[in-house]
């Protein structure tokens, strides 16, 4: 396992999910802003979704084909120019623009820097791409308390700072790491040689799985925040702290998932964290007390995420040889479309309420658990040498 390389890889993955994380962080202000009704922030998070996410299997499609790791820096760069300016809309529209930009920043990083870090993760493939993915896991617990910072500070054009954050960054990873070659590492010795059946109904149920934990978690990420500001209008850190929980929470659950895997196997960590999701997740919609909420934000974060590197990496093993593009489905279009699911939780909020998004969001983990249970590992039907 190439540590340096990955934690290169990791620190560019969480510059590039500072500013994915920036824009539901941002909503609340938006809607300030520009006077919108919460239909109008739905569209503001489907554009986000469906150009952070969605377009992530076509540049995982030509990823395949050509050698792009230009792209690993390039879309570092355009994700933190469009939150950048986003801060700076004249009107609704622009800044649906300049999100759509970050957003394609974003499809344009993952699926490269996915199936680059592949090739550092040596045996313990799942330990491997869960220090990969803390990166992104990090990078959404740091953007919203860092956008709240940010505006309360400089106002609207505070989002500027996220420049000064990714800009070294994007000349560090150019510099140590794509200017050189990719090294044939340990993963490709073991990994290459074997060939797996494609089960597509087990891929199917890997999606379907994959999406309805992206409505769990972009449910609570972009909706807590305007449940507890109806509630604690003077207390706006109160709010961050809250969105920081959940999503540190899943930072280090990233972490604990990968390792699980490599111990218990991919799918039963599946059908564990999820089932410990459903009982977290149903106690913490409906506890009252601060301190209580902390910390089942925390844990909720922890099992939700856990499998996020899990799914990448049973993506992978269902198309050995096509890894950017099963990094753009798990990571971009199963998550994406998800997203897009997320959105309708703004018409559901204008008309029976925020109390109905939530009690939604209490049932999706159902669904998750039985895809999970439905999914089968792929076998390998022959091994060269």
């Amino acid at each position: 396992m190439n540590w340096f390389a990955l934690i290169l890889l990791s620190i560019g993955h969480i510059i590039t999910d500072i500013n994915q994380s920036a824009v539901p962080a941002c909503l609340p202000f938006f809607k300030k802003e520009f006077g919108l009704n919460y239909a109008q922030t739905g569209v503001i998070l489907l554009v986000t979704n469906v150009f952070s996410s969605v377009i992530q299997v076509y540049f995982g499609y030509i990823g395949d084909k050509k050698n792009m790791r230009y792209l690993i820096v390039l879309g570092i760069l355009l994700a933190s120019l469009g939150v950048a300016f986003s801060g700076l809309a004249h009107n609704f529209y622009l800044l649906l623009v300049l999100v759509a930009i970050s957003g394609l920043g974003v499809s344009a990083f993952h699926p490269m820097a996915f199936n680059e870090a592949s090739n550092y993760t040596g045996a313990n493939k799942a330990t491997g791409m869960s220090i990969f993915s803390l990166g992104g896991n990090i990078g959404f617990a740091i953007g919203p308390p860092l956008m709240y910072f940010l505006i309360y500070k400089f106002d609207m054009k505070g989002t500027l700072g996220v420049l000064f954050v990714s800009l070294p960054i994007v000349i560090l990873i150019q510099i140590l790491l794509l200017n050189k070659k990719t090294k044939k590492t340990e993963n490709k010795k073991i990994n290459l040689p074997i060939e797996f059946s494609v089960d597509r109904i087990s891929l199917l149920f890997l999606i379907l799985y994959i999406l309805f934990r992206t409505w769990i978690y972009f449910g609570l990420m972009s909706y807590l925040p305007f449940k507890y500001a109806m509630y604690l209008k003077d207390q706006p850190s109160f709010v961050s702290i809250l969105l920081f929980c959940l999503l540190a929470g899943g930072a280090l659950g990233t972490v604990f998932g990968g390792m699980l895997a490599d111990r218990i196997g991919t799918k039963n960590t599946l059908l564990t964290t999820m089932i410990m999701t459903l009982i977290l997740n149903i106690i913490f919609n409906n506890i009252k007390n601060e301190v209580a909420l902390f910390v089942f934000a925390f844990l909720v974060g922890f099992v939700l995420i856990s499998t996020f590197s899990v799914t990448v990496v049973l993506a992978q093993e269902f198309l050995p040889h096509k890894k950017a593009l099963a990094s753009g489905i798990a990571a971009g279009f199963a998550i994406g479309t998800g997203g897009i699911g997320v959105s309708l939780f703004g018409v559901v909020s204008d008309y029976f309420g925020l109390g109905a998004v939530f009690y939604i969001i209490e049932v999706l983990p159902v669904f998750a658990v039985i895809c999970s249970m439905l999914i089968k590992k792929p076998k390998p039907l022959k091994i060269y040498g």
